[in-house]
């Protein structure tokens, strides 16, 4: 299986992470002024790595969806329109009891009643 390069960007995003919020990374860093947003520049330097995280995160999905060809969330969605719209339903593995539930619901319409 060959590593896509946004995989490895990410990884090394990580890496420089761990490094940039833990010491010795952040005593450059350690200090209380300026004030950020009314965030004491420590603390901003924290909150800032972390919103860079959700993104580079976000990015990752993305690329992964890509290269499934599925196109994330939104081809799920499509997916199951399509299933919905030919007739059928998209394929789910039930949880362990739901196929007896749901037979038996099935047997109690058909035999007019309601449980």
């Amino acid at each position: 299986m060959k590593t896509s390069p946004v995989r490895i960007a990410v990884f090394a995003f990580f890496i420089l992470y761990a490094l940039a919020v833990t010491w010795p990374g952040a005593v450059p860093f350690n200090r209380a002024r300026p004030f950020i947003l009314g965030l004491p520049f420590s603390m901003a330097w924290a909150v800032l790595w972390i919103v860079l995280g959700c993104v580079a995160l976000w990015i990752l999905d993305g690329s992964e969806a890509r290269a499934r060809g599925d196109g994330g969330r939104e081809g799920a969605v499509r997916a199951e329109r399509r299933a919905a719209a030919e007739g059928g339903h998209p394929v789910r593995e039930a949880a362990p009891g739901q196929r007896r539930r749901d037979r038996d619901a099935d047997a109690d319409r058909a035999a007019g009643g309601s449980r």
